[in-house]
């Protein structure tokens, strides 16, 4: 038993090395190396790897310090760039979720490469590694400063763009809804780079004359974000925020619109959009309430649509949107 103790303190980082000013490199890299073997191996010693990992990056009350997050990625970090190519999905994938929690710029590289990958499963948990990023900084992580952030959201959009499978777009609305909680005491710059991002995603799909089907995921969280961002009255939201956000509204109904007008629109899907439709109007009324005003009544975009009556829920919309339009939200475009 004593020997067995002895074995699982040796697998263990102290904690003065997790939460130091200056991390021991010396004991980090004997740490990884007896757990590195294991992330080639089978799928049990993978997991356990991966677990193992981990572990100083999620320490009940010991939070990770910068200068633990850096040292610790610069010793992951060549084990890991070949595992995020590697042709086992397992290897691949379980590399990026140590790349992504280790809130790290050699981190966000690795992330960077497996955006890359023709892998829908690697593509994902690259993108998810974004999230897991942006919530270290939640919990007040500084190894990763606004500018190195601000930069691998820029890369995180620009992939975005190419992406068409409709499981990977509910993830980086996932991931920038992470991004849009990091608090402002810790970066408004990112905040704010997050919402804009999503919402211009959010009405750059919504114009897509494609099946929307795929999409409504995507649409749906970002609605919920963004409802969520411009709801918290304790912080700070720019005037340009309250204007991303109501216009992915206007353009999530008008495509909404397109949809019915393509009829065939089945009970089910029916009540989908209706879903989608209130969260729209959610943002509206909570977006205009934050410029300083008030829609004159409540829509029930929602409703109209579930119960068929179109009609009334296309001038609902266009009322709705006509508001928007007008001082104090003053909201531009079509």
């Amino acid at each position: 038993m004593l020997a067995s103790a002895d074995h699982a303190r040796a697998q263990n980082l102290p904690d003065n090395v997790v939460t130091g000013a200056s991390a021991s490199d010396d004991a980090i890299r004997q740490f990884v190396d007896q757990h590195k073997a294991g992330l080639t191996g089978e799928r049990a010693m993978v997991e356990r790897s991966r677990r193992a990992l981990l572990e100083p990056l999620g320490r009940a009350g010991a939070d990770p310090s910068s200068a633990f997050r850096n040292a610790y990625a610069a010793q992951l970090k060549p084990i890991l760039t070949p595992l995020v190519s590697d042709k086992r999905d397992e290897v691949a994938v379980n590399a990026l979720v140590i790349a992504g929690e280790s809130g790290s710029k050699d981190g966000l590289d690795l992330l960077e490469a497996g955006l890359k990958d023709q892998r829908a499963a690697v593509r994902y948990m690259a993108v998810s590694g974004f999230g897991s990023a942006a919530r270290s900084m939640t919990r007040g992580n500084r190894a990763l400063t606004d500018f190195t952030f601000r930069e691998a959201l820029e890369r995180l959009n620009a992939a975005m763009t190419n992406e068409a499978d409709g499981h990977l777009l509910l993830g980086y609305a996932m991931a920038l809804d992470d991004a849009m909680r990091v608090p402002p005491a810790v970066s408004e710059t990112i905040r704010n780079l997050a919402a804009t991002q999503l919402a211009t995603a959010a009405s750059r799909l919504a114009k897509d004359r494609g099946d929307l089907t795929p999409r409504q995921p995507f649409l749906a969280h970002a609605l919920k974000a963004m409802f969520d961002q411009l709801s918290n009255q304790s912080v700070p939201v720019p005037s340009s925020s309250v204007q991303n956000a109501a216009g992915a509204a206007r353009d999530i109904l008008n495509a909404i619109d397109r949809v019915l007008t393509a009829g065939n629109v089945s009970e089910a899907r029916r009540s989908e959009l209706a879903l989608i439709a209130t969260q729209c109007e959610r943002v509206a009324q909570v977006g205009m309430q934050r410029a300083g005003g008030k829609l004159s009544k409540d829509f029930q975009l929602g409703e109209l649509l579930r119960t068929n009556k179109d009609a009334e829920f296309r001038s609902g919309a266009a009322a709705m949107i006509g508001e928007l339009a007008a001082p104090p939200v003053g909201l531009k475009g079509n």
